[in-house]
């Protein structure tokens, strides 16, 4: 098997619908994370608490990488690339972190 066949492994891997919950400095936010075989996807965050970490709620569209052990998400609003570690992962259920201070929980929906 060549790289690039493992490459696309691992991103078939990752595409399809899930749940996300965001945790940070003892705030959370739940939304939905879909990520297409197309590398396109969307974010709904649902976070009607106010926040000074966690942004409220929102939708956005979005393009996706996966190399290695590193989950790219790129916001197609505002071009910023989020680049998230994944820490532990299993088929159905994948745990991240982002810069260190974000724990994120991935948990895959039923299509």
């Amino acid at each position: 098997m060549s790289c690039q066949d493992d490459l696309a492994v691992l991103n078939d891997n990752m595409a399809g619908r899930w749940e996300i919950n965001w945790e940070v400095e003892g705030e959370s936010a739940r939304g939905y994370l879909n990520l297409g075989n197309d590398h396109q996807g969307e974010i709904i965050a649902e976070n009607p608490a106010y926040s000074q970490v966690l942004p409220g709620s929102y939708h956005v569209d979005i393009e996706w990488e996966r190399t290695g052990n590193i989950l790219k998400i790129k916001r197609m609003d505002n071009d910023f690339i989020l680049s998230y570690s994944i820490i532990d992962e299993k088929e159905t259920l994948v745990n991240l972190s982002f810069a260190g201070e974000v724990q994120v929980t991935l948990e895959r929906l039923e299509e």
